[in-house]
């Protein structure tokens, strides 16, 4: 799933992002003229980026330390920048050189669908059968997005059709309805009906997936599978095996926790993200769509915090964000989050915070008629977490007009008795 980030830094605690290679900073202001004079000035062309690690709870990791990161050329494959990538082949670089996750320059090109640099690796030595660290190869990502063209040329550089270690390039094209690509591999000898232990055979990701067209090509060339029906047997099977599993884990957590009561200071800096993220404009970002009501719905019911949420919220910040979320403030976010708080008690000045619980929300924020609410959009927030001192809190909470909904990261500080947003983090998925 892709996403739409718009974040902005209000206030600066000072830089604790690590400083990049010289030439690495020339690929990311995308400045060739830097590169060029670099790499002649005898610049290392695999230099790689420096990483900030980011806290987190659930791993017990500090962060603000650093790390190597992804090489200069696998930069300039992820930005599609012929021209840079060009250039530090001509100066040497390693187009095997492995990144975060043990990718290759290769693997980025074919995820991004890039034909031609995919073209550039190959002629320069790229080596098409490196698995990354799960076990999948370039050809998984060209099949993935239906170019045959990368599959073509992949293939005749001798890449292996059931590459890697898991999904094989028939299967993900299968499963993706990438037709072309079924038609390309079924013509040139994959196996239809090969499959590793644990994964469906390509016919049967084609009938859960609906593709008809591919399900069709598998069949006249030999291949078997369950019925659509016996499939939907056991996947139902896995999701109630999970759901039980998962409220059994909910429950586990919920019993090493209080119910926690939220305060005064609760309501003051929830007040002060939900009517900053109200009244926020910007011609980039649009939190609610262009609808002009003033008046905002806070769900009366919290929401709860688990290990996946810290990870998208990661994902969504910045590196000097993330460190300034520090474990004291997670761990504060994670324990007073592990079960669902009514916000009933609070007490909010502001009269545009209009609160209803979750099932009595007005038929006027449904998707189709949303513009002509009369309330802006509605924020399901989790409660505070705060700093040791408890001047500094952090405050997670989904918001929006349309039911799917955004993702907020509000960083605050106390500042003469007054909770001030220092940044905030908005985070649209689509």
């Amino acid at each position: 799933m892709n996403h739409l980030i718009f974040a902005v830094l209000l206030l600066s605690f000072g830089q604790r992002v690590a400083k990049q290679p010289p030439l690495i900073e020339a690929i990311q202001k995308h400045d060739l003229a830097l590169a060029t004079r670099l790499l002649k000035d005898g610049a290392n062309p695999n230099s790689r980026e420096i990483i900030t690690t980011k806290p987190s709870a659930t791993d017990g990791i500090v962060g603000g330390t650093t790390r190597e990161g992804d090489t200069a050329l696998e930069l300039a494959v992820d930005r599609q920048s012929v021209t840079f990538v060009n250039l530090l082949l001509h100066y040497k670089a390693d187009p095997n050189t492995r990144g975060q996750a043990e990718w290759t320059p290769l693997m980025t090109a074919c995820q991004r669908s890039s034909v031609e640099i995919v073209r550039i690796l190959l002629r320069n030595g790229a080596k098409p059968n490196l698995r990354n660290r799960y076990g999948d190869t370039a050809i998984i990502f060209a099949a993935n997005v239906d170019r045959v063209e990368m599959v073509n040329e992949l293939v005749g550089a001798g890449a292996d059709m059931n590459g890697g270690t898991g999904q094989t390039a028939l299967m993900i094209a299968a499963e993706c309805d990438s037709t072309k690509t079924v038609k390309y591999l079924l013509k040139h000898g994959a196996d239809p009906n090969f499959r590793r232990p644990g994964h469906w055979t390509p016919l049967e990701f084609a009938i859960e997936r609906n593709s008809t067209e591919c399900a069709e090509m598998l069949k006249k060339a030999g291949a078997k599978g369950r019925s659509r029906a016996q499939l939907r047997k056991e996947v139902d099977a896995e999701v109630d095996l999970a759901k039980k599993q998962h409220a059994f884990e909910q429950k586990a957590q919920v019993a090493m926790h209080l119910v926690v009561k939220p305060d005064a200071v609760d309501s003051a800096v929830i007040e002060a993200a939900v009517i900053d993220v109200a009244t926020f404009q910007s011609k980039e970002f649009d939190p609610f769509f262009g609808v002009k009501a003033k008046s905002i719905i806070l769900v009366e019911e919290s929401a709860i915090w688990n290990d996946f949420i810290e990870s998208q919220m990661n994902g969504e910040l910045s590196e000097e964000q993330a460190c300034d979320i520090d474990l004291s403030m997670r761990r504060s976010l994670q324990s007073r989050n592990a079960r669902l708080v009514s916000l009933a008690g609070c007490k909010f000045r502001d009269p545009r915070i209009v609160q209803k619980r979750n099932k009595a929300l007005p038929n006027d924020m449904n998707p189709s008629n949303y513009w002509q609410s009369k309330y802006k959009g509605w924020v399901q927030v989790m409660l505070p977490g705060y700093s040791t001192d408890g001047a500094q809190a952090v405050l997670r909470f989904w918001f929006g007009p349309t039911p799917h909904g955004a993702a907020a990261t509000y960083f605050l500080r106390k500042v003469a008795g007054k909770w001030t947003v220092v940044w905030r983090d908005l985070a649209r998925y689509v």
